[in-house]
Parts: structure tokens; sequence; C-alpha cells
């Protein structure tokens, strides 16, 4: 029994791939092109690329062969180019085709001016699962009639994250950033999409794609507009994804849902996300036609439309809970507008009233230091004002802050609150970082916690994670006593910059709460400050 034991044990080490001898491949210094490289490599190695920018057979049109690589630039997307500029001929950066899946990687490359007669000017993913993470897409199209200015997906489920995509613009309107098609799911996570003609993700037929903590669309400029429906995202045809954590501002449809459109049996899950300043004939927050969405702790505010400025449903029957719909502009009902259907609201703060258990009609006192700065004070009617009922109703807020506090002062902090902020501790400041400028530092939480100011020299990374919360300051720091939260639940300190501080450095801050002298029950969000 032992020499059997024995000898499969060496079966197994032999059948199973070795990733031992894994190898590094230098573009160009050892191969001339990207594309030489991946055809070099074998499964688990890197093809590392150094700075340059890259063009060309080889550089473009760049085919993983459905290896399991990593493909990877030395030092980032700013300095690492793939440029699929060609007169008269199509090109985009790179093709995943041959099943590749999450082993698949690429990594820190900026593509642009990818231009394709057909889907996806950036990249193309056909029944592929891989890896795209810190890259950016600017300046890719494809033709009219085709699909997913910068990244297409049909049955394919990628990984994207932490990707920036800025001006580019799909053919036919569906997908100026991503078109996902044809039960595609990806995870596309912590990415920002500005600027584009066409909606920035778009979803058709069976896809239930989880889009988390994203920027889609901003201010001045920075917004996506769709000739149809769905200006920031758009969902066709019986897509159930799920859509949390993401701003999606300032965006544009020329017919249904300036911000979020949900079509035909299009069930998504909508939550924690902040919906502001978008605008569409119908719908300028988010539209609904032929669905029943979960719809939980979102904030929706100034967005316009000429019907249902905040949302509009028609044959649309959701479930809306714990959410904020106030200043949306309509010369018909300006905050909720429902045509044909039944959607239940409750533990809502919408502005005029709207019929239901737990809803108010009280300004939700929101912070907005600045115009996207969406998180509640402390004299908000909409604390411990929603349901812990809730359907979908999420363990953290949009920005990973408990739903429900755990620093209870009173049974209310149980509750949890409305909106997609979650009232916590929040460290920030106003006024412009130049030397010897005036600034607020300010720090929102309960009345009476002593608050002491930490500043340190550089940030963890990772930070040291505690029993209150992470510690993100490297020693040492220097202190400054702030006192105690006053009633109004804003405790400030005004200063001016040090002459000191030289334009371009970076200062982090952070502040501990708890009685002065004594132990510290919280620990706030890590505050930077740069130099201008």
């Amino acid at each position: 029994m032992k020499r059997m034991r024995v000898l499969y044990g060496i079966l197994i080490l032999l059948c199973a791939p070795c990733v031992c001898g894994a190898a590094t491949l230098l573009v160009p210094s050892q191969y001339a092109t990207i594309q030489d490289g991946i055809n070099a490599a074998v499964n688990g190695d890197t093809v590392l690329v150094a700075d340059g920018t890259y063009s060309g057979t080889g550089n473009w049109d760049i085919d993983f062969l459905g290896k399991a690589i990593t493909v990877r630039s030395e030092n980032g997307a700013k300095v690492c180019i793939i440029d699929c500029y060609q007169i008269g001929a199509p090109h985009r950066g790179f093709v995943f085709a041959n099943g590749e899946g999450r082993s698949s990687i690429l990594e820190g490359f900026t593509v642009k001016n990818g231009f394709v007669t057909n889907n996806g000017g950036a990249i193309y993913c056909l029944g592929s699962s891989p890896k795209i993470t810190r890259c950016v897409f600017t300046l890719c199209q494809t033709l009219h009639g085709t699909w997913g200015g910068a990244v297409y997906c049909e049955e394919s489920s990628p990984e994207i994250s932490y990707c920036l995509f800025r001006n580019n613009m799909a053919g036919d309107n569906a997908g100026a950033g991503i078109h996902c098609y044809n039960e595609s799911s990806p995870h596309i996570f912590e990415c920002e999409l500005y600027l584009g003609e066409g909606s920035g993700i778009y979803c058709h037929g069976y896809c239930d794609p989880l889009i988390e903590n994203c920027t889609i669309g901003g201010l001045n400029y920075e917004h996506f507009w769709s000739f149809d429906t769905g200006g920031g995202i758009s969902l066709v045809w019986e897509c159930n994804p799920v859509i949390t954590g993401c701003k999606i501002v300032g965006n544009r449809a020329d017919n249904g849902g300036g911000g979020i459109y949900c079509g035909e049996y299009c069930n998504a899950l909508i939550v924690n996300c902040m919906v502001q300043e978008n605008h569409a004939p119908a719908g300028g927050g988010i539209c609904l036609n032929n669905c029943d969405p979960t719809i939980t702790n979102n904030t929706v505010i100034e967005n316009s439309a000429d019907y249902g400025g905040g949302y509009y449903g028609v044959y649309a029957s959701p479930a809306i809970t714990n959410c904020i719909f106030w200043n949306n502009q309509a010369p018909v009902s300006p905050e909720l507008y429902n045509s044909v259907g039944n959607p239940t609201v409750t533990y809502c703060d919408v502005k005029g009233g709207y019929a239901g258990t737990g809803n108010i009609d009280a300004d939700p006192l929101l912070m907005q230091t600045n115009i996207t700065d969406l998180h509640l004070t402390y004299p908000s009617p909409c604390r411990n004002a929603g349901t812990n009922g809730a359907p979908g109703l999420p363990s953290t807020d949009f920005e990973g802050d408990p739903r429900v506090s755990k620093y209870v002062r009173q049974p209310a902090d149980l509750i949890a609150d409305m909106g997609a902020d979650e009232f916590h501790y929040r460290l920030y400041f106003t006024g412009t970082p130049t030397p010897g400028s005036p600034v607020d530092v300010r720090i929102v939480g309960w009345p009476g916690e002593a608050v002491t100011l930490a500043i340190g020299t550089g940030v963890l990374d990772p930070p040291i994670g505690t029993l209150h919360g992470n510690f993100y300051l490297d020693l040492p720091v220097s202190i400054l006593y702030m006192g105690s939260i006053p009633a109004s639940g804003i405790a400030v300190v005004s200063g001016t910059i040090p002459s000191t501080w030289n334009p371009g450095e970076v200062y982090p801050l952070q502040a501990l709460v708890g009685s002065w002298g004594g132990i510290f029950t919280h620990l706030t969000n890590l505050l930077l400050i740069q130099i201008v």
C-alpha cells in the first residue's frame, strides 16, 4: 500500500503543469515585437514590455493565442503605449479568441487610436475570460453598425479592473467603453469611464455582469452621450447585472435613461450608487421599460428629463427602498414618474413626497463640499431612517463603511440609513492646497467625540489593520488635537498650508477618534492633500 501511494504521488507530480521554470521574455531587447514575445512564450511565462510607443505588425492586433501568460508593461500605462493608427487600415490592440482564462493577464498598457470595421476598437474577446488590469483605452472606435468602442465581449467574462476609458466611440451607439453581448458576464471593478459617444457600458442578451465601484461619466464635458438609451449604463434583453457602488454622473441619452436604462426583462440589482446630473427625455436618472429590478440604497439627485427627472418606469414594478430622490427636474413628476406598473417605494426620501411605508419628504442635508460629495451629515433626516429589511441590502455602503454602523450611540444607530452613504466618520478639507493658502480640515462624526489629527510622513501599503479601522500613516507622525465634535456633527480646524510644503508633494492625514489621552475608538479614512 505504501509503495502504491508513492507511485501515485509520482504520477501526480509528472502530470501536473509546472510553472517553476517560468521565464520572463523581454520586448524589444530579446524579442522585436510583443507578438514575437507571445509566440515564444509558454504557459506561466511573462512577456515584459519596456517603455515606449509600439505600432506596426506584431505590435497591434496582438493575439494571446490561448496562452496562460502575463503580458505586462515594465513601468505602467503612462509610458507604454500601443498606437493602432495607420492610414487606411483598421487595427486594434489585443485579441482574446482562443479560450483564454484568468491566467491570461494583460497589465499596464495604453491602447489608443484603435479603429476597426467590426467590434472592439481596442480589445476583442470571443469565448474568452482574461484578466485586464491597469490599462488605459483612449481614442478607440468602431464603424457604424458595430459595437464596443474600446472593449467588446461576446460569450466572454473577463475581469476588467483599475482601467481608464476616455474618449472612445461605438459606431452603433452600443458601448463606447465596454460592450457585453450574448451571455457575457464580466467583472468590471474600480474602473473610470469618461467622455464617449454611445453608452459607457452596454449589455445585450443574457448578460449578468458585476459592475462595482466604477465612475461612469462626469461633469465639465466628461459625460457619455447615447443617441438611444442609457447614457451611463444600458441593459437590453434579459440582462441581470449587479451594479454596486458606482458614480454615474452627467451622462446624456436621446431616448430613456440618462444615467441607467433597464430594458426588456432586465431585472438588475442596483445598490449603493450615486446617480447625479444625468439627462434624458424620460428618466434622467433611471429609466425602466418592461422590467422589475431591485433598487436599494441609491442617491439619485439633480437629474433632469421631460418625464421623471429621477425615475421613469413603464410596464415596470421595481422594489425601490432606502433611496434618496432629491432636486431632480422635470415638467411632469420631477422625482418619480410611473407610466404603467406598480413600483413599491418604501423608506425613501422623496422631494415633494411619495406614498409608501417609511417615506419622508425632507432635505437630506448632504455634505456637498463639492458638487459630487453626497455624504450624509450628522443632522441628516436620512440617518437611521431606512430599513434593514430592504431587498438586496448590502453589508457596506458605497465606500466600504458598515451599512449598519457598529459605532452605536443609541439604538437608532442599528438601523440602515437612506442613500448610498452610511453616516460614518469622515475626514476632508476645503480650500486650495497652495503654500501660504488658508484651508479648513474637517471631520464629520458623532457629537461629543474627541478628535486627534495625525499627519504622516508617508502611506503604509498595506495599512495596519486594527479593531477600530485601518491605520494608514507611516511613522513618524505629527499630532494635532482638534477638540470634540460639536452638536453640528462637524469639527473644524482652520490653518494655513506651510510655505515649506512644495508643489507636487503629498501629505497624508488621518483622524483618531476617542478620548484624548485615553483609548481611541475609531480611525477615519485616509486623506491625501497634494500641494499645487
